[in-house]
């Protein structure tokens, strides 16, 4: 009788099958002890009699009561010398084990642990997905909090431990219960953030990429440095491959199989730069708001993080990930760290690498809350080295974004002489540059049009104050803001959901009001003047010189001291700038509009007229003395001699 008959008969008659069952428990025993000697061998009856075993020490428990922990002992002494699969068979009976009753989760978990050390991907995710999934059913049960809190203490533990590998596991674990929602807590939260303060930089990064709701998964392979190696000798084989390419392009004829080879060759080295790009890339755009929240004490955790940011020796990479996590707690928090401002101006230069996503660093950290005398100096050193005559278009167009982003955030920092510097874009040649500079004077008109030039105030602004509060000043809004505006004259349900058509009409009608208009019993518009309007032809009034046009986004973000709860993405600084097309890219959408399209039915080729019909139809007078041309053309080396020394000698004879 073989196993898998023996185990089926055996669980439906357990007392039938008593010795045969411990029969076959004396030989493991035996097998286990010729194992001991050699633990790298491998023997797949072995492996089956493991298996066996685990199915029955449900139902022999006191014959069995040994097994358990024998099996787990075996593991737990030479996981790193034996075979794999036999080491794959073993981890599987403990999780039969475990899930029947026979092991407590709190025996097993050192042991799932220490098999992280160990150099196998599908064993490891095994290991990580049953360790999910016993968490889950744990939490699910009544009146299991005490072991809840036994377990939580274990996980903690492995996060200082001192075997390689073992602590990247332990804070992946953790952080993908969170993210699970299986312990979503306050507590896992911070000792997540406490990791970053471990001395290991693998642990620092995936703490970092928690809180900006990044993929953590990579950044905790232990094959991650030779990964990217590989990456880096591969793009510059492709770069060198590329260049070869050109060489070869310029100095030889132009074939189809080399067009095509030189295609493939460049859309080769545009993949890798584009993974490149997305491996350096900090995921400033995504936030882990919950998380964030969480903490217990945001501004101890922030200075912390920074002072260790200042003194570090970490790659540029990692530093980037921690200016982006300072900078989302402080915006979130609006925290006061005013260091942070002056040393990351530092790295706010044209030429730096990732500059665009380290200029959306500082506008995240800027709130309302901040003094306008420590913004103050970051908006100089953009008007000095960004926003210049010297400076490309690109830089300044990043340079004014970057002032308008952090005005809208701290209006109180705009002074006359920024504003009035930059207003004087708006007459640039450059057409990118000038809508940037008109999309800042459009900023600056709503908090404090006077610092304006006057032509630049716009009609709207006249008998204008300044609209911005003091500092430390917040608005309050009990209700909708402006709804009782729709009510002039109507009967509106206030309690109603406003459609983004409401809010458009609330922005016409404020507009009318501060052009000095009324509403009367027709439902018109009238002034001091007696003008008689209509509300569209009102609005049709605004600034004429100001190409930008409002657009409801803008009407819904007014409030300015609201900007640092947003997530920014540092592309926006660049909206305004627009890449060349590459002639691919122009033949493309002038190939759109041709799809479908026929243009009559194509001539078919003749193939044309030999040379000698082409001589029939040519006058004779050309073709009379054809014979001496092409006889010419068919003289030897030495005839040619011949006659240029005969036509010599006549020459000498003539003198």
């Amino acid at each position: 009788m073989d196993l898998l008959t023996l185990q089926h008969n055996a669980k439906k008659q357990p007392e039938s099958y008593k010795e045969e069952v411990e029969m076959q428990y004396e030989h493991f025993q035996s097998s286990l002890t010729l194992f001991l000697l050699n633990p790298t061998s491998y023997s797949k009856d072995f492996g089956l009699l493991l298996q066996f075993l685990s199915h029955m020490s449900p139902k022999y428990k006191k014959m069995l009561k040994d097994f358990p922990t024998k099996l787990s002992t075996l593991l737990n002494d030479h996981s790193r010398n034996m075979h794999k699969e036999l080491r794959m068979t073993i981890i599987k009976s403990l999780f039969l084990l475990e899930n029947k009753g026979c092991l407590p989760l709190e025996n097993t978990l050192p042991i799932y642990f220490s098999l992280f050390a160990c150099k196998d991907k599908e064993l490891n995710k095994l290991v990580t997905a049953h360790i999910l999934r016993s968490f889950r059913m744990l939490s699910k049960k009544n009146g299991g909090n005490k072991r809840v809190r036994i377990i939580k203490n274990i996980v903690y533990s492995f996060l200082k431990d001192t075997r390689d590998r073992v602590p990247e596991h332990a804070l992946l674990i953790l952080i993908l219960t969170f993210n699970k929602k299986i312990w979503y807590g306050a507590q896992t939260v911070n000792i997540i953030a406490n990791a970053c303060f471990q001395g290991n930089t693998r642990l620092l990064v995936a703490s970092l990429n928690f809180f900006l709701k990044n993929d953590i998964e990579e950044y905790l392979d232990p094959d991650l440095e030779e990964k990217e190696t590989e990456e880096t000798s591969k793009l510059q084989a492709a770069q060198e491959s590329y260049c070869e390419t050109l060489k070869s392009m310029k100095y030889s004829k132009k074939t189809k199989k080399k067009k095509k080879k030189h295609k493939k060759r460049k859309l080769l080295q545009e993949v890798r730069m584009e993974q490149k790009r997305l491996r350096y890339s900090s995921g400033s755009t995504q936030i882990n708001l919950k998380a964030i929240e969480l903490l217990y004490d945001p501004q101890s955790f922030s200075e912390k993080l920074f002072g260790y940011l200042r003194t570090c020796t970490e790659t540029f990479r990692v530093k980037i990930l921690m200016m982006n996590v300072i900078a989302r707690l402080i915006g979130v928090h609006k925290l006061l760290i005013f260091n942070y401002y002056t040393w990351v101006q530092k790295y706010a230069k044209p030429h730096q690498e990732g500059v665009t996503e380290i200029l959306g660093f500082i506008v995240q950290s800027v709130h309302n809350l901040v003094p306008p005398e420590i913004v103050e100096p970051i908006l100089n050193h953009l008007l000095l080295n960004f926003i210049g005559d010297r400076s490309s278009t690109q830089a300044v167009v990043v340079g004014i974004n970057t002032v308008l982003e952090i005005v809208k955030r701290c209006p109180l920092v705009l002074t006359e002489e920024v504003a009035r510097d930059i207003a004087e874009y708006k007459r640039s040649r450059d057409k990118y540059i000038g809508s940037a500079a008109r999309g800042f004077i459009h900023l600056v008109r709503e908090i404090d049009p006077k610092i304006l030039p006057k032509k630049d105030r716009g009609k709207t602004s006249e008998g204008l104050e300044k609209n911005n509060m003091a500092y430390g000043e917040e608005k309050v809004n009990y209700g909708v803001e402006g709804i009782e505006l729709l009510g002039l004259g109507d009967n509106v349900d206030k309690n109603k959901i406003l459609t983004d058509e409401d809010f458009f009409k609330l922005e016409k009608i404020k507009f009318a009001i501060k052009m000095g208009y009324k509403k009367n019993e027709e439902g018109k518009y009238i002034n001091e003047d007696e003008d008689v309007l209509e509300l569209e032809e009102i609005w049709d009034l605004r600034d004429e010189d100001d190409d930008v046009e409002e657009d409801l986004d803008i009407v819904k973000n007014r409030e300015f001291n609201r900007f640092s709860h947003r997530r920014f993405d540092p592309n926006d600084l660049m909206s305004n700038i627009k890449r060349k097309r590459t002639r691919e890219e122009r033949m493309e959408i002038a190939n759109e509009g041709k799809v479908g399209r026929t243009y009559g039915k194509p001539k078919a080729s003749g193939g044309g007229t030999k040379n000698e019909e082409k001589e029939k139809l040519k006058p004779f007078m050309l073709t009379r003395d054809r014979h001496v041309v092409v006889e010419k053309k068919l003289l030897s080396s030495k005839e040619r001699d011949r006659i240029r020394n005969k036509n010599i000698l006549k020459l000498q004879k003539r003198k």
